[in-house]
């Protein structure tokens, strides 16, 4: 038998796969991604690491539903001491607050809603019981407060940009007159200025960010804060010190017109997942929890008592009865 009659030497492996008319099998076996796609089940994503793995929640998200993502956004006025203007009127006793619970009073507030998917958002004002104390006599009154700006000019309207002014006064002031239409015209106006910019980025790993920044401008009296509550976690935007001494001279001096002196710089950076949970705060180009956020605006002096003498000086210069006043 010559070389070229005798028989081929015997295929392995794949080769003998192939030889016998089998379907050849692959040579390593699969894992991870590559095992969930030859077995036809969907391909898990990629594990995070670092910090985006700090901000997995554990479920792949595929992004909000902005459809049905609102955020709340609170705007209160309200007088730091339990007595103010001579002791002559009932204040709220409190420093800066996130509770909404009724035992949190204020003076003035406004209450806005803001539909991310279509940035339309409407405005709902809330006023306060005020109380004046007469020696013996005291003189209950309800006070309204107002809104107003926005695109359709009653604090709602639709867009990115929100400006909102919140107004009121204190109707106890005179009696018989303080339930009146005439009470309205009592005593000046509180004046809060708020715009906001709101804005969306989506991050890695089904993550997103919210975007609030703006200003808070006024009357400088009483104190003022600002913050949101995004499904359920409440987050300073901003706060504002009475400048002036509440239990002297902030209503004789601060409220007369609409003033829009500057009040705070509004801003929180809000990383959320899939469902709108709040997974933290970008501050400084850091993470950082939300209670590290709020802490710095709860423990704030709601008196700003530095600029106190200077302001009251620049007020009584310009007020009406400035000749009548010697510094």
């Amino acid at each position: 038998m010559s070389l070229f009659d005798s028989p081929a030497g015997r295929p392995h492996g794949r080769a003998a796969a192939l030889h016998q008319g089998r379907d050849q099998q692959p040579t390593r076996k699969p894992t991870g991604r590559a095992a969930a796609l030859h077995q036809g089940r969907p391909a898990p994503p990629p594990a995070p690491s670092g910090r985006a793995a700090a901000l997995h929640s554990g479920a792949q998200a595929t992004g909000p539903d902005w459809g049905d993502f609102r955020i709340k956004i609170y705007v209160r006025s309200f007088a730091p001491p339990q007595y103010f203007a001579l002791h002559n009127w009932l204040g709220d006793n409190r420093g800066f607050s996130t509770s909404t619970s009724g035992e949190t009073t204020s003076r003035l507030a406004a209450n806005t809603i803001y539909h991310v998917a279509t940035q339309r958002y409407s405005t709902i004002p809330r006023g306060s019981r005020s109380v004046a104390l007469y020696g013996g006599y005291i003189l209950e009154a309800a006070s309204d407060a107002y809104v107003s700006g926005g695109s359709a000019g009653d604090g709602s309207g639709r867009g990115s940009i929100l400006d909102i002014h919140l107004y009121g006064n204190d109707k106890a002031v005179l009696p018989y007159v303080a339930e009146t239409p005439a009470g309205r015209y009592q005593s000046p106006d509180i004046d809060v200025h708020v715009s906001l910019n709101i804005t969306t980025k989506n991050l890695r790993n089904g993550t997103h960010l919210l975007t609030i920044a703006g200003q808070m401008k006024g009357d400088q009296f009483p104190a003022a804060e600002c913050f949101v509550d995004v499904r359920g976690v409440k987050i300073f935007l901003g706060v504002s010190p009475a400048r002036y001494n509440p239990e002297f001279n902030g209503p004789f001096l601060a409220l007369f017109g609409d003033r829009k002196a500057n009040m705070a710089t509004l801003s929180a950076q809000i990383i959320v997942n899939g469902y709108g949970d709040v997974m933290g705060m970008l501050k400084h180009g850091r993470v950082v929890d939300v209670e590290q956020h709020n802490r710095p605006f709860f423990d704030k002096n709601p008196v700003d008592k530095g600029a106190n003498a200077r302001e009251m000086k620049e007020m009584m210069q310009s007020s009406p009865w400035s000749p009548a006043i010697h510094w």
